[in-house]
């Protein structure tokens, strides 16, 4: 349990989970944990998981606490691989050093380039240093090495002499490990003692992926290594960018719609997370999709995965036949795409609640009575609610979050701990001169979004919204948030009256918006 909250909390899983919502060991009593904080726990770190598109064994809680000891040890290995791979990717990117565009070869292809990888970029980094030819691939084994006259070349003043002439020494005469542990020395050095996390007997492990953890904290630490871009390599830069890289065509919007195919798709043996809108390009992806929303509705014998014409008309057939979505498709459109994908997430959002309530075929959960039942649900609370009853899903009292988390409360009044909301936050209000938002409480509305986030997966919920689209009130993640407590809500009232008691693995999926 110890080495799950380790990496639950680790840099990059920090900003996604509230670690408030973490079950930890009682003090006094540390073992056992409750069978059913272990079951929670684990919910929340699928959840965040399967959010931030990490592969994984199994994505259910049950089968993870319940298997074999080989199930939960490949999930640990996993779940450590895909945050390690994703924080690499975070931190090594061409928006945080432009610098890293001296690594393109001249006339590379520009699909090849947006698909780089924070791994890749650092292998990139550090044979261009050494003057190798950037592509070339780093053994594990070679490495340390590697690494080490790289950053003798970038930082002489800071790499001891005597002991670069040692290990020339030491290589005429054969002893490469006791040279190998000098040079893991002069780079541990490097790092200042309260940030090294990753010791020597690490790198000397050849562990792959602990190497470039490290040189990515050495990277980041000396701001790259790098020389001032000049203003003709500043030009130079901006236009290398913008042929590679399609962040300008991917809003936030899009980004959030490709993060919930990648979830809804995640479990598919034979699916392929996707990066960019230039992925939906053929259609096959989406027609992926809507089969996994409604199994059966397409009819694959008769699908090429590259004759977009084609694929693009079966979407809009199955769309306007069988999902009520109205789906005027000219070729792949963007701005096309992005309403299409809009109304399929809504779809989704409301899919599992509209069954939870028995509705007839075809027939979907309204805005209005979700907004009529969360209204409800906080008035039955009396005064342990202090929230009012909202006039829409764009009320300006829902930037503060608490709202949500008196709802999720009044549902789980024993599971969650309204003490560590900040009620003193005020709502966002637009001021009269212009369209900006007022936002001196932006710290505290972020935490109460996190919180609750972070609670709806540890109940199992599958949610994609980000802090920052809550705080905004945004219609997407309100939505979202909405539907996935009401599901949760239903959820528990159908498994109390099946057999009187509320089921922890009752809670559904729904939803999106990433973070």
């Amino acid at each position: 349990t110890s080495s799950n909250d380790d990496f639950i909390t680790a840099e990059y899983a920090a900003e996604f989970i509230d670690v408030r919502t973490i079950h930890y060991p009682d003090i006094f009593t540390p073992l056992p944990i409750d069978d059913a904080h272990v079951f929670e726990n684990f919910q929340l770190l699928l959840a965040f998981a399967k959010a931030i598109n990490i592969a994984l064994p199994t994505y259910d809680a049950q089968r993870a606490i319940n298997g074999d000891g080989g199930v939960l040890a490949q999930l640990v290995i996993d779940f450590m691989h895909g945050v390690s791979c994703a924080y690499l990717s975070r931190v090594m990117n061409v928006h945080n050093y432009h610098e890293l565009v001296r690594l393109i070869k001249n006339n590379e292809d520009a699909t090849v380039i947006r698909n780089l990888r924070g791994r890749e970029w650092l292998q990139r980094w550090i044979n261009y240093i050494n003057g190798a030819r950037v592509r070339c691939e780093i053994d594990a084994a070679q490495f340390n090495r590697q690494l080490f006259n790289a950053m003798k070349i970038k930082l002489r003043d800071e790499i001891s002499t005597p002991i670069v002439h040692m290990h020339a020494q030491h290589d005429d005469d054969g002893a490469g490990a006791e040279c190998e542990a000098l040079m893991v020395q002069q780079l541990i050095a490097l790092i200042p003692a309260e940030f090294a996390v990753i010791t020597a007997a690490d790198l000397l492990s050849h562990n792959v992926m602990l190497q470039y953890l490290f040189a990515a904290h050495l990277f980041t630490r000396h701001g790259g290594c790098w020389s001032a871009l000049s203003l003709d390599e500043q030009v130079s830069c901006k236009q290398q960018i913008r042929r590679f890289d399609d962040r300008h065509l991917d809003s936030v919007n899009m980004t959030v719609y490709l993060h919930w195919i990648n979830g809804v798709l995640s479990t598919q043996d034979s699916f392929a997370p996707i990066s960019s809108v230039k992925d939906l390009g053929c259609g096959y992806v989406l027609l992926q999709l809507l089969d996994a929303m409604r199994p059966g509705c397409v009819d694959w014998s008769c699908i090429h995965r590259h004759n977009r014409v084609a694929n693009w008309n079966v979407v809009k057939k199955i769309c306007d036949q069988q999902f009520g979505v109205s789906c005027d498709i000219a070729d792949g459109d963007y701005k096309t795409m992005q309403s299409l994908l809009r109304q399929l997430m809504r779809y989704y959002s409301t899919c599992k609640l509209s069954k939870l309530l028995a509705l007839p075929a075809h027939q979907m959960v309204s805005d209005c009575d979700i907004l009529q039942w969360a209204n409800l649900t906080i008035n039955e609370c009396g005064s342990c609610a202090k929230s009012k009853a909202l006039k829409s899903f764009a009320d300006c009292s829902l930037s503060t979050c608490i709202f949500y988390c008196e709802l999720l409360c009044a549902i789980r009044p024993k599971q969650v701990d309204l003490s560590h909301v900040y009620y003193e936050v005020k709502p966002k209000k637009k001021t009269s001169s212009s369209n900006c938002f007022v936002d001196k409480d932006k710290k505290y509305r972020l935490r109460n979004a996190r919180f609750l986030i972070s609670m709806i997966r540890r109940f199992g919920g599958e949610i994609y919204v980000t802090p920052h689209s809550l705080c905004n009130i945004e219609y997407r993640a309100v939505l979202a948030v909405f539907a996935v407590i009401m599901t949760i809500a239903m959820s528990d009232r159908k498994s109390s009256n099946t057999n009187g008691s509320v089921s922890y693995g009752g809670c559904v999926v729904v939803d999106h918006a990433y973070e």
